[in-house]
């Protein structure tokens, strides 16, 4: 089956278009005033106890330790909102510009479609005709052009070998961003393309461009990973603490074990039941080991968070360095969309990891002060029985 014309034509003279730096929202978030405003990871069930449930054992009132989780939630709804509406207009431009006849504007766009007649035209035209003319206006195009992936040559060869034409499409498909930019690169240096002064000047701010695209789109990659290795290690850890020997459920099972050997007492009226003194007994003693492991939990999570914490502070630092080193760099046109080249969705990508690990480090500490909390408050409740 043969490659359409008009599709090969599009791929193979796809154009970089240089944009001036615009205006961007970037690095306006306050990322160390987010992570100040999480709540406070206690180090003792007592202080939690404190802390989420106001010394009650019924919890009344409002705790620091919600005030506190709200008022980082409004600041993180705010930033987040904030990096939304800069944002959607650019998307919502990109999704018209991709929709039916937002391909028909960006096709009639095209210098070869534009030389053939227009699109209407073209789609006018029987296949044959639509092949010469395409030959025609792809001649011209390479005339004048900036340089594509393939020599004149090579795209001679393209359009009258189908076979040919499978082949490069596959070996371009299968090529880094950096490959083929080192291909392009080469066939300049070996004279392969027949290029003028401005062309060659063209390419090299289109190079550049490219270069720079691949240099923010790897710190983006770098970032990202780093972020969520650390998040994932971070979840594993609490998820073993929670099932580490000695756990509460193991404290559970246990207590269980040793509540079914008190023996039963008998009474006319209340019938069979166990012996009070003793399971008060045992409720305590057990009330006592749940505290003891959940200090040790709230001792080994503190590790953990704190780990979490001075990796989120390097990326912060490591992010606003190259804000601020490449930031004019950044390219958020939705021309810059389309052309592969949109750099300011990269880092937009950058501050909502951070936001996000942020938000997984401030929910963290709030899940471990309540279920601290919970194990003082269950033990103030049996001590506190008659």
């Amino acid at each position: 089956m043969r490659t359409p014309i008009l599709l090969l034509m599009l791929i193979i003279t796809g154009q970089l278009t240089a944009q001036q730096a615009s205006k961007s929202i970037l690095g306006n978030v306050n990322f160390k005033d987010l992570l100040n405003s999480v709540p406070v990871l206690q180090t003792s069930p007592e202080e939690a106890f404190d802390y989420a449930c106001n010394r009650s054992i019924y919890c009344a009132g409002e705790s620091e330790l919600q005030k506190q989780y709200d008022i980082f939630n409004q600041k993180k709804e705010q930033y987040t909102a904030q990096l939304q509406a800069n944002f959607a207009p650019q998307v919502d431009e990109f999704n018209a510009a991709y929709s039916e006849d937002g391909y028909k504007k960006l096709a009639e766009e095209n210098a070869m479609i534009k030389s053939m007649g227009g699109m209407d035209k073209a789609m006018q035209m029987t296949e044959k005709e639509r092949e010469v003319a395409a030959k025609k206006a792809m001649a011209s195009q390479l005339s004048s052009s900036k340089t594509g992936m393939f020599t004149e040559e090579e795209l001679q060869k393209m359009m009258n070998d189908p076979a040919y034409a499978k082949q490069m499409a596959a070996k371009y498909n299968n090529m880094s961003e950096a490959e083929k930019q080192a291909m392009v690169h080469q066939k300049i240096a070996k004279g392969d393309y027949k290029m003028t002064k401005e062309m060659k000047e063209e390419y090299e701010k289109e190079r550049e461009l490219a270069d720079n695209t691949q240099m923010i789109k790897a710190f983006e990659e770098k970032t990202n990973a780093r972020i969520m290795t650390a998040v994932e290690a971070f979840k594993n850890k609490v998820n073993q603490l929670r099932s580490a020997t000695g756990s509460h459920d193991d404290l559970d099972r246990s207590y269980k074990e040793l509540y079914d050997k008190i023996p039963m007492l008998y009474d006319v009226v209340e019938g069979k039941y166990k012996d009070p003194v003793k399971v008060k007994e045992l409720k305590m003693s057990y009330a006592l080991k749940h505290k003891d492991r959940a200090t040790f939990e709230l001792s080994e999570v503190q590790a953990e968070h704190s780990k979490l914490k001075v990796m989120i502070n390097e990326v912060i630092a490591e992010y606003q360095s190259f804000l601020k080193t490449n930031g004019h760099l950044v390219k958020g046109k939705v021309i810059n969309l389309m052309n592969g080249t949109n750099t300011e969705f990269s880092l937009l990508s950058v501050e909502q990891h951070i936001i996000g690990s942020i938000d997984m480090l401030a929910g963290s500490i709030k899940t471990e002060n309540e279920l601290a909390s919970k194990q003082e408050q269950y033990y103030q409740t049996i001590k506190n029985l008659h």
